[in-house]
């Protein structure tokens, strides 16, 4: 019964090193340039982040603004003359099948009351999020969760004036950009969650595989001891 102990915390410990350095090895590299700081005011150019419009006209672009910002010294802006689609992008690593939460600190005008507005959402994702059209001159936090896909470790965020199939024009600045992890994404059933567990790979292997060598391990440690305390007790 000791030596079953024994195991028992040694099993406890060695998983509990297992989850810490699953936890460390997959952190999500997060959103760069986040607040808009590296810029170049002259080129336009902002670190990590690609401009993209559904039609590449003067009436629609994006411009880069110093002063007035929700944090530090830049913020940046969309503008819409005309109908349009348009936004600002970056590639964000991620786990898979986990939620998370967007936020990103606004300021809308003249969006007409009809169409959607300024929104932060995730490009490859069609479902409509959550939009603002105007903000009385004052920076509004607006924030969108997403649920990751089994095998995703990738998503594209977009700070966005309008949407796919639903054009508009105006004005949303955008300030302070975060990602934020809430945890591991809820299955549909309880099939799914032990379908997903079952699944789970750390460096491509799957964890049962860690797990079954741990017990192994220990099955092995077990009986070199037991046949030595056999051997001496001759």
């Amino acid at each position: 019964m000791k030596h079953l102990k024994k195991i028992g915390r040694v099993a406890v410990i060695l998983l509990m090193s297992f989850c810490i350095f699953r936890t460390v090895y997959a952190q999500d590299a997060g959103i760069l340039n986040s607040d808009f700081e590296k810029v170049d005011v002259k080129s336009g150019a902002i670190t990590h982040w690609t401009y993209d419009a559904w039609q590449q006209r003067e009436t629609a672009n994006y411009s880069i603004h110093k002063g007035d910002a929700k944090s530090g010294d830049y913020f940046i802006a969309i503008t819409h003359l005309e109908d349009n689609d348009s936004r600002l992008i970056q590639k964000v690593k991620v786990q898979e099948l986990t939620t998370y939460k967007l936020s990103v600190w606004v300021k809308a005008a003249h969006i007409p009351s009809q169409h959607i507005g300024g929104s932060i959402a995730i490009l490859e994702d069609e479902d409509i999020p959550n939009s603002i059209r105007d903000t009385d001159g004052e920076w509004q936090l607006l924030e969108q969760t997403f649920d990751t896909d089994k095998g995703q470790t990738e998503v594209t965020v977009a700070l966005r004036l309008g949407f796919y199939g639903h054009v508009t024009k105006g004005m949303i600045a955008f300030d302070d950009v975060r990602i934020q992890k809430l945890g591991i994404a809820q299955p549909v059933n309880a099939k799914e969650t032990h379908k997903h567990a079952f699944e789970l790979k750390v460096n491509g292997i799957p964890v049962w595989v860690y797990l079954s060598t741990i017990i192994f391990i220990l099955a092995s440690i077990f009986i070199k001891k037991k046949s030595l305390k056999m051997t001496l007790q001759r």
